[in-house]
């Protein structure tokens, strides 16, 4: 996996004095960097209000984004996935052995509801 969440992430706005998990949900940013030649390229088990944004995925096995679960709003506010380039086949994998031939079979897979694209 290129970032692979397995546990709960619900990101707060709480403090050490009142604990961490006490404040209101906010939104976690997770971006700007890139993926090659995994299984899945960002994979969020379960997940509140987290965007991903200015990310490349390329070559992955299965998918560039795996999201099983997800709460917050819709919209800029809420999860999603923003300003973000997934390549199935690239000419790197050209030039891997065993890969020529390899393209990611799907590009996105989320829950019914949950996320902004």
């Amino acid at each position: 996996f290129g970032q692979s969440n397995h546990a709960t992430y619900d990101p707060h706005t709480g403090d050490i004095s009142k604990g961490y998990c006490n404040g209101e949900r906010t939104q976690a940013r997770l971006g700007s960097f890139t993926t090659w030649n995994n299984k899945r390229g960002f994979e969020i088990v379960s997940g509140a209000n987290i965007r991903l944004e200015n990310q490349t995925h390329m070559d992955h096995d299965f998918s560039a984004f795996e999201i099983f679960t997800a709460k917050g709003p819709y919209g800029e506010d809420g999860p999603g996935i923003y300003n973000t380039i997934i390549v199935g086949h690239s000419e790197i994998s050209d030039l891997t052995e065993g890969k020529e031939n390899a393209c990611t079979p799907g590009a996105i897979n989320l829950p019914i509801t949950g996320y902004t694209l």
